[in-house]
């Protein structure tokens, strides 16, 4: 049966073609062009993971543009290269299309209080340019690194020539453990922007040459850094006119807090950000932001997201769930969902 005789197929009863005539349809069109194959043992991971979400292998094989029975080969273990082709190509199509969904910032409360909070210390202190600095600590994957990386990415949008507002630095790496060392990553970052490194310019010049009075530096991972060495940071706030943002785990928090430097605490004011555990809030934009509802469905991502590194899982799950959805052609309803959770590691077996 070729496309014209399906779609006529269909017409003839004057009714829809029905979800595997409308993948027959695009199973005839127009092959894209397929150049790499996964491994084959992901792959077969891959589709033994949507077969036991529930997905049936008919509906794989005509989404992969592939016939059931060329597709039953491949299953059994026979020498189907053209097979593992598309469906290495539709994989790669489905990854791409969740990844692109789940690209976008999402304003969560926890996101505003940690933009609110970077605002803050970058205000004028004293009517002569001192800054402040902002604290963001607690739980990991509550969304600390992709509110800083966003607020980066706009703030930076319309700069002048060579200036960059604000700096994202990850103070973790090995180099950062000397005040030197991590000044010269704080370049790093502004020559992955695209910046000439000059190596005759001290660090802290081509620092002060590129970032702006009222500008900011965030350091991710300030957790890993002795606290002397945050101490020393406050040069930039004091008398560059430059604010500073630390961001870092709770354990982190609260060697800060048991350090008691007094000339850190000073220059915080309100924009401390301390996060116990993502907030039901924070599922809800989530959720809200991927388009995903139903009551059953918010009562497992509320008990995967609120905990310790929970949105990163929720994220996972959802991310997930935006493959099944299209690879199976219905609705994330609990099963799906409670599937690609568990998938991801985000849902265990007695939940």
């Amino acid at each position: 049966m070729n496309l014209e005789a399906v779609s006529n197929s269909a017409e003839a009863g004057n009714s829809e073609p029905d979800y595997y005539d409308k993948l027959l349809i695009e199973q005839m069109q127009p092959k894209p062009e397929i150049t790499t194959a996964m491994r084959d043992g992901e792959l077969r991971a891959r589709v033994a993971d949507l077969i036991d979400a529930g997905i049936e292998r008919r509906t794989i094989a005509i989404n992969a543009h592939l016939h059931s029975a060329e597709f039953k080969r491949w299953e059994e273990g026979k020498d189907e290269p053209g097979a593992a082709m598309a469906l290495s190509l539709w994989f790669e199509v489905l990854d791409t299309e969740a990844r692109e969904a789940a690209g976008d910032f999402v304003e969560t409360p926890t996101a505003k209080r940690i933009l609110r909070a970077l605002e803050q210390a970058r205000q004028d202190k004293d009517g002569k340019g001192r800054r402040g600095i902002c604290l963001a600590y607690g739980a990991s994957s509550a969304g600390k690194t992709v509110t800083a990386e966003y607020y980066e990415s706009t703030e930076n949008l319309n700069r002048k020539f060579g200036s960059y507002p604000v700096v994202y630095v990850r103070a973790g790496d090995a180099k950062s453990k000397n005040l030197i060392g991590l000044l010269s990553s704080i370049v790093d970052a502004l020559v992955e922007k695209g910046i000439y490194r000059n190596h005759d310019q001290k660090p802290m010049d081509t620092v002060l040459q590129h970032v702006p009075d009222g500008g900011l530096l965030i350091f991710d991972e300030a957790h890993l850094l002795p606290i002397r060495r945050l101490d020393e940071l406050r040069i930039f706030p004091d008398k560059y006119k430059i604010a500073i943002a630390f961001m870092g785990n709770m354990a982190g928090y609260m060697k800060l807090e048991a350090s008691k430097v007094g000339q850190i605490a000073r220059r915080v004011g309100g924009a401390r950000i301390v996060i116990d555990l993502p907030a039901e809030g924070d599922v809800d934009a989530l959720l809200e932001a991927h388009g995903i509802g139903g009551h059953k469905v918010r009562d497992m991502a509320l008990k995967i997201g609120i905990q310790d590194g929970g949105l990163g899982m929720l994220c996972d799950a959802m991310r997930t769930a935006k493959i099944y959805t299209k690879a199976s052609g219905k609705p994330i309803d609990e099963d799906l969902f409670k599937a690609a959770a568990f998938s991801v590691g985000a849902w265990g077996e007695g939940q």
